[in-house]
């Protein structure tokens, strides 16, 4: 009895304990993205309506020290993903093509206009496409988050749907959504950096970023144990378990390197207000 319970143990943490390591792994990962750059993001699709280019410009001195590193963990999440779950990585490619590319343009015009816009004469063109990346960048994230929820035609774990299966109603709420969700997030920020007395006004982006990790929290909960929904689980999607061992050490130690520079950044430069010239 107690060597059978002891195999069950071990098949259980052999089987079923690194493809849930990994799938809460890539949540956790996914997540922080969400609640960081969400709120650059947010700041971004604010400066499409701002009254001056001195309060866009404010905007981008904000975020120009963090935004670049919050960024990474998207970059380790896919890396991440690709990894552990290999099969989850092509399906969700293959379905959500266009939304992952509408996301993908979206940062590298959002990197691109910022770079240019310190040194541009035309500050607003480069100034608007700023906006208009980061509005991309959110509206591709929606869609891809609300194609995924809505369920992907699977055959023989094979995408085998077409090729705008992701645009539902239930993606275009959730896309409008996550927009409202990165503006509200975006807004406390900035409240945040401009603001030097007021409790409560302050407390405003850590509560809107709780709500996010809500959010994000229980739908991550409510997919378990599909990843990619409706059939495919993390147990089939999962690479071979020596892979997920290999992975403990290759990505695992990134990790707590990527969070303590995000630490380490927002400590820095966290007591330095942007220029109060911001007319609200």
């Amino acid at each position: 009895m107690i060597l059978d319970l002891i195999s069950l143990i071990h098949t259980y943490f052999q089987q079923d304990w690194l493809p849930a390591l990994w799938f809460f792994t890539v949540a956790l990962e996914i997540g922080l993205y969400l609640m960081l750059d969400g709120a650059d993001l947010g700041i971004g699709i604010l400066s499409l309506f701002t009254r001056t280019e001195n309060n866009r410009g404010i905007m981008m001195q904000v975020i120009g020290p963090i935004w670049d590193a919050n960024e990474t963990w998207l970059v380790v999440a896919a890396g991440t993903l690709f990894g552990a779950f290999p099969l989850a990585y092509g399906i969700i490619l293959s379905a959500l093509y266009i939304p992952v590319m509408i996301l993908i343009f979206g940062l590298i015009l959002r990197a691109v206009s910022f770079e240019f816009y310190h040194f541009a004469k035309r500050k607003h063109i480069w100034g608007r496409l700023f906006g208009i990346g980061s509005l991309m960048a959110a509206v591709g994230q929606g869609f891809l988050a609300g194609g995924l929820v809505s369920g992907i035609v699977i055959s023989n774990d094979m995408f085998a749907g077409g090729s705008f299966d992701w645009a539902t109603p239930i993606a275009c709420g959730i896309t409008v959504s996550i927009v409202i969700a990165y503006l509200i997030t975006g807004r406390a920020y900035l409240l945040r950096r401009m603001t030097t007395s007021g409790a409560l006004t302050r407390l405003i982006y850590p509560s809107a970023l709780a709500v996010l990790a809500v959010a994000f929290g229980t739908v991550t909960i409510i997919l378990l144990p599909n990843i990619v929904p409706p059939s495919i689980t993390i147990y089939t999607a999962a690479a071979s378990h020596k892979t997920l061992v290999f992975m403990l050490y290759g990505i695992g130690p990134l990790i707590p390197i990527i969070f303590a520079y995000n630490i380490y950044l927002y400590r820095v430069f966290s007591d330095e207000r942007a220029d109060d010239r911001y007319e609200v």
